[in-house]
């Protein structure tokens, strides 16, 4: 019988990953494609100072339905991976009283109800205002006919500064990497009802055992060679090029692949530098190059292994810091990841001036912790989309043009944000239209 011919993967970060998973488990043959020498794109493990840690401190969730199921299809419980803990959310301020959120063990979206009413820090009126909103958005199935920017649609739904500063802008930043002010309010809403209404255990937190490298990219690549599937890494395109009968000649360093179908599964602007020649992707172009970054900077301080928060997480208001995160849980005792969304005048620092003003806050948060004893800053200044309101309108779909052309990236129209999850869920969906062509 004849062998169907690879379909090649440009780009291995997580949503390329997902698509040749799915395409491996469909028994399609594949190539796949990395310019870097490891896999995982913007979700991978690097090395610092020695010490391998994240690229950017991640958070899962348990709304990540389709991670799990990969994982769970290429044989690990998510109990390896993952250690599950009930939502907590809690806030520590430099100017405000600080406030606690914990969802209670009941069915959704009751526990989100309840957990607002019990909360710590918001006053009977406050709470009232945040439920009455919520049932308000259950009404209209959380979504709006029009979309726009977070902060004035909460404003014109009676959220007062303080709530908004507290509760809703930390939010925003942990499900959006984009501030409240500008943010699509459409596609947080859309978060909203996933992790909160659908099933109570959605809105748990996923804290990783181990690095990020290890939680997705190395089983992947795992379960990927043993399915045969040919992995090319430090292999930058040069070149893509429609050749005879539709075809394409993909050109590397030093040879040049052919091949009849071709998912690209990198960035908005290597997508756009890619393809800019072909006429017929003219439409595509152009909701491109609308695309805008944003980045995400951790600041890893390492203290004793005895210092804790307490907890796994904590917010941070009215200061240059969003959230801490304890790194015990990967493994990583006394280390805390500081975390700031987004862009700001902290991207214009020194590594060595953003440490430095970054662990003086942590300080005045914490005074009786020792100082740290190293410190390590990471800039992924590519992190994200900036997930802007009106962007589900120039979000690309899966299909392009081209019969024999796909797209896998966070960035195509999954109505997610620029998410791990919204990476995995458009590698599936790219491969659920591939095989419609292939049956």
């Amino acid at each position: 019988m004849h062998k169907p011919e690879p379909i090649v993967i440009i780009g291995a970060g997580w949503a390329g990953l997902a698509a040749a998973i799915e395409l491996s488990h469909n028994k399609v043959p594949v190539t796949l494609i990395e310019s870097n020498q490891q896999l995982g794109g913007r979700g991978r493990t690097i090395s610092i100072n020695h010490r391998e840690t994240d690229n950017g401190q991640h958070l899962l969730i348990g709304a990540y339905s389709e991670t799990l199921r990969l994982l769970k299809l290429m044989g690990h419980h998510e109990s390896d991976l993952f250690k599950r803990r009930p939502t907590l959310l809690s806030s520590r301020t430099h100017k405000l009283p600080g406030f606690r959120l914990s969802l209670p063990h009941i069915a959704a979206p009751i526990h989100f109800i309840v957990g607002l009413l019990i909360a710590h820090g918001f006053s009977l009126i406050e709470k009232k205002n945040i439920i009455q909103l919520c049932i308000n958005l259950r009404l209209i199935n959380f979504s709006i006919k029009k979309d726009e920017p977070l902060l004035s649609w909460l404003k014109n739904n009676k959220q007062s500064e303080k709530i908004i500063a507290q509760f809703w802008q930390p939010l925003c930043l942990s499900i959006l990497n984009t501030s409240a002010e500008i943010a699509s309010c459409q596609v947080f809403l859309r978060v909203l009802k996933d992790s909160f209404t659908l099933q109570r255990n959605y809105s748990d937190f996923l804290f990783a055992r181990h690095n990020i490298g290890k939680l997705f990219p190395e089983p992947a690549k795992n379960y990927l060679n043993s399915a045969g599937v040919k992995i090319l890494t430090g292999e930058r395109v040069k070149k893509l090029e429609r050749i005879n009968n539709g075809r394409f000649a993909i050109q590397l360093r030093d040879k040049t692949i052919n091949t009849k179908r071709v998912i690209l599964a990198v960035p908005p602007k290597q997508c756009l530098n890619l393809t800019q020649h072909i006429t017929t992707l003219k439409s595509l172009h152009e909701k491109l190059a609308r695309f805008k970054i944003s980045p995400i900077t951790t600041v890893y301080c390492s203290y004793p292994k005895h210092i804790s928060l307490g907890q796994d997480m904590v917010g941070i208001s009215g200061g240059e810091l969003d959230w801490l995160i304890d790194r015990s849980s990967s493994n990583q005792p006394g280390v805390i990841a500081a975390i700031i969304s987004g862009d700001g005048p902290h991207m214009q620092l020194s590594k060595e001036s953003l440490a430095d003003k970054a662990t003086k806050e942590i300080a005045t948060l914490y005074p009786d912790w020792p100082k740290p004893i190293d410190v390590s800053v990471v800039r992924e200044k590519r992190a994200t989309f900036l997930c802007e309101a009106g962007i589900n309108s120039y979000r690309p779909e899966n299909k392009t043009a081209l019969s024999n052309m796909w797209l896998a990236g966070d960035y195509t129209n999954t109505g997610y944000p620029a998410t791990l999850e919204g990476a995995v869920r458009s590698g599936v969906n790219c491969v659920k239209s591939i095989l419609k062509t292939l049956s």
